[in-house]
């Protein structure tokens, strides 16, 4: 199986923060985010009347720009590996398992503003899902 999904991040333009008091101006910081493509990869097993194992594989190139990268959303690309199995002992229950790890890209950031100051930093990440599913059809 394969799937690619476009996801239109251009949208997310810039992040305000707008307060109650109208003396204090909006904060605005410009995020320019670019669209991107995420492309999957998966197989499924059929190990036996019962067991269903399934893997898959992702690439999702990341939106931001390094000239936009920011400590407050630090995104760039990702890569997911995702394990899982279904069990179905009779007709009308079933169950699902999955485990998804996404490896973030390590990122930068060495900017110098007039009103912020100096900012350098590393991020690093990762994260883990697990989905456990439970069906009864009755």
């Amino acid at each position: 199986m394969g799937d690619i999904t476009w996801t239109n991040w251009s949208r997310f333009r810039e992040l305000r923060i707008t307060f109650d008091n109208p003396a204090q101006l909006d904060t605005v910081e410009p995020e320019n985010w670019e669209d991107t493509l995420r492309l999957g990869l998966a197989v499924n097993y059929q190990a036996s009347d019962a067991w269903k194992l399934r893997a898959g594989v992702a690439y999702d190139s990341g939106p931001v720009k390094d000239e936009f990268t920011t400590a407050r959303i630090p995104d760039g690309e990702r890569n997911w590996l995702a394990l899982g199995f279904s069990y179905q002992p009779s007709s009308s229950l079933s169950l699902d398992f999955a485990y998804v790890y996404i490896f973030f890209e390590d990122r930068s950031i060495n900017k110098s503003e007039p009103l912020t100051g100096n900012l350098k930093g590393e991020f690093e990440g990762h994260a883990e899902v697990i989905g456990l599913e439970l069906n009864w059809k009755f």
